[in-house]
């Protein structure tokens, strides 16, 4: 996979303000538009990213998985879990083995980042602990009223192993220093079996869920963890930045399972909005309600 570190932009002024920029091939294009101001410093809705650091071996790793089902019942419209899968051992006989670790060299440099010590781990925002679970409707409730000053339209065209992504990010504010954005592919209701030493998902025989249902599984990063860089010459107020045919491979099992989920961050890696889509529908930006 071919991560690009920086997009670089050339801006031109006349009575139109257009850019071109490095593309990952010729179907990828980035160009930003003044659309016109959008109300308010922070008009769109504000989801809140969980990336739950797991593995089918981990037995307390259902505990996480369970707490992001219950928020989902009743906050399912505030927040978005990411489930990174971490397989320690090669054997699919073997208890460690997880077949949904599909990049691993990606993902333990980033564990290494978010200072992974041990699982369960998990992150919301990528900066509070979300199994400190007695502050995290609040702190989900802190953000959401916030609201986002990104907003972000999604549209994909997605198969059972490749596809394109097309994404637009609108600001309402100037960002100096400039953005991140990430491209995720998650797929729901992959089967295989958990370790579980936990009162949820029964039954559990010998210590095992035997058919356990993951959800959220992260199955695609096109342009890895941290995403690439929008050069700060175009994240003016009021600019809408696109992004077209952004190619992405993985192994999937059903296409209507997929989700397509964009993160987008600042210069200084603070999470500013999570948006997501189901794949082949198109999303619009989201308002805050």
């Amino acid at each position: 996979m071919k991560r690009k570190n920086l997009l670089k932009f050339a801006v031109i002024l006349s009575l139109v303000t257009a850019f071109t920029s490095c593309s990952k091939d010729d179907n990828s294009s980035n160009k930003g538009e003044d659309k016109g101001k959008t109300d308010g410093p922070a008009p769109f809705q504000h989801k809140v990213l969980v990336e739950d650091f797991t593995g089918a071996w981990c037995q307390y790793c259902p505990i996480v998985a369970h707490d992001i089902e219950e928020l989902e019942k009743t906050n399912g419209e505030k927040i978005q879990a990411i489930a990174i899968h971490n397989s320690v051992s090669a054997d699919p006989n073997n208890g460690g083995y997880d077949p949904f670790d599909f990049f691993p060299t990606e993902r333990k440099a980033f564990e290494r980042e978010m200072k992974v010590n041990g699982y369960p781990f998990a992150r919301a925002n990528r900066a509070i602990d979300f199994r400190a679970t007695n502050g995290i409707k609040s702190t989900i409730d802190a953000y959401l009223s916030q609201g986002s000053p990104i907003g972000v339209k999604i549209n994909s065209n997605l198969k059972i192993d490749s596809g394109t992504i097309d994404i637009s990010i609108k600001l309402a504010k100037t960002f100096e220093k400039g953005l991140k954005y990430a491209i995720f592919v998650l797929e729901d209701g992959l089967i295989f079996r958990q370790s579980n030493a936990t009162q949820f998902f029964p039954p559990v025989e010998s210590g095992w869920t035997k058919n356990f249902v993951h959800n959220n599984t992260l199955i695609a990063i096109p342009n890895g963890f941290r995403g690439d860089y929008i050069d700060s010459a175009i994240t003016l107020e009021s600019k809408e930045i696109t992004v077209n045919g952004t190619p992405v491979t993985y192994k999937a099992q059903k296409v209507e399972n997929l989700k397509v989920v964009v993160v987008i961050s600042d210069a200084d890696n603070n999470i500013l909005n999570t948006v997501v889509a189901k794949a082949n529908t198109k999303q619009d930006y989201q308002l805050k309600k």
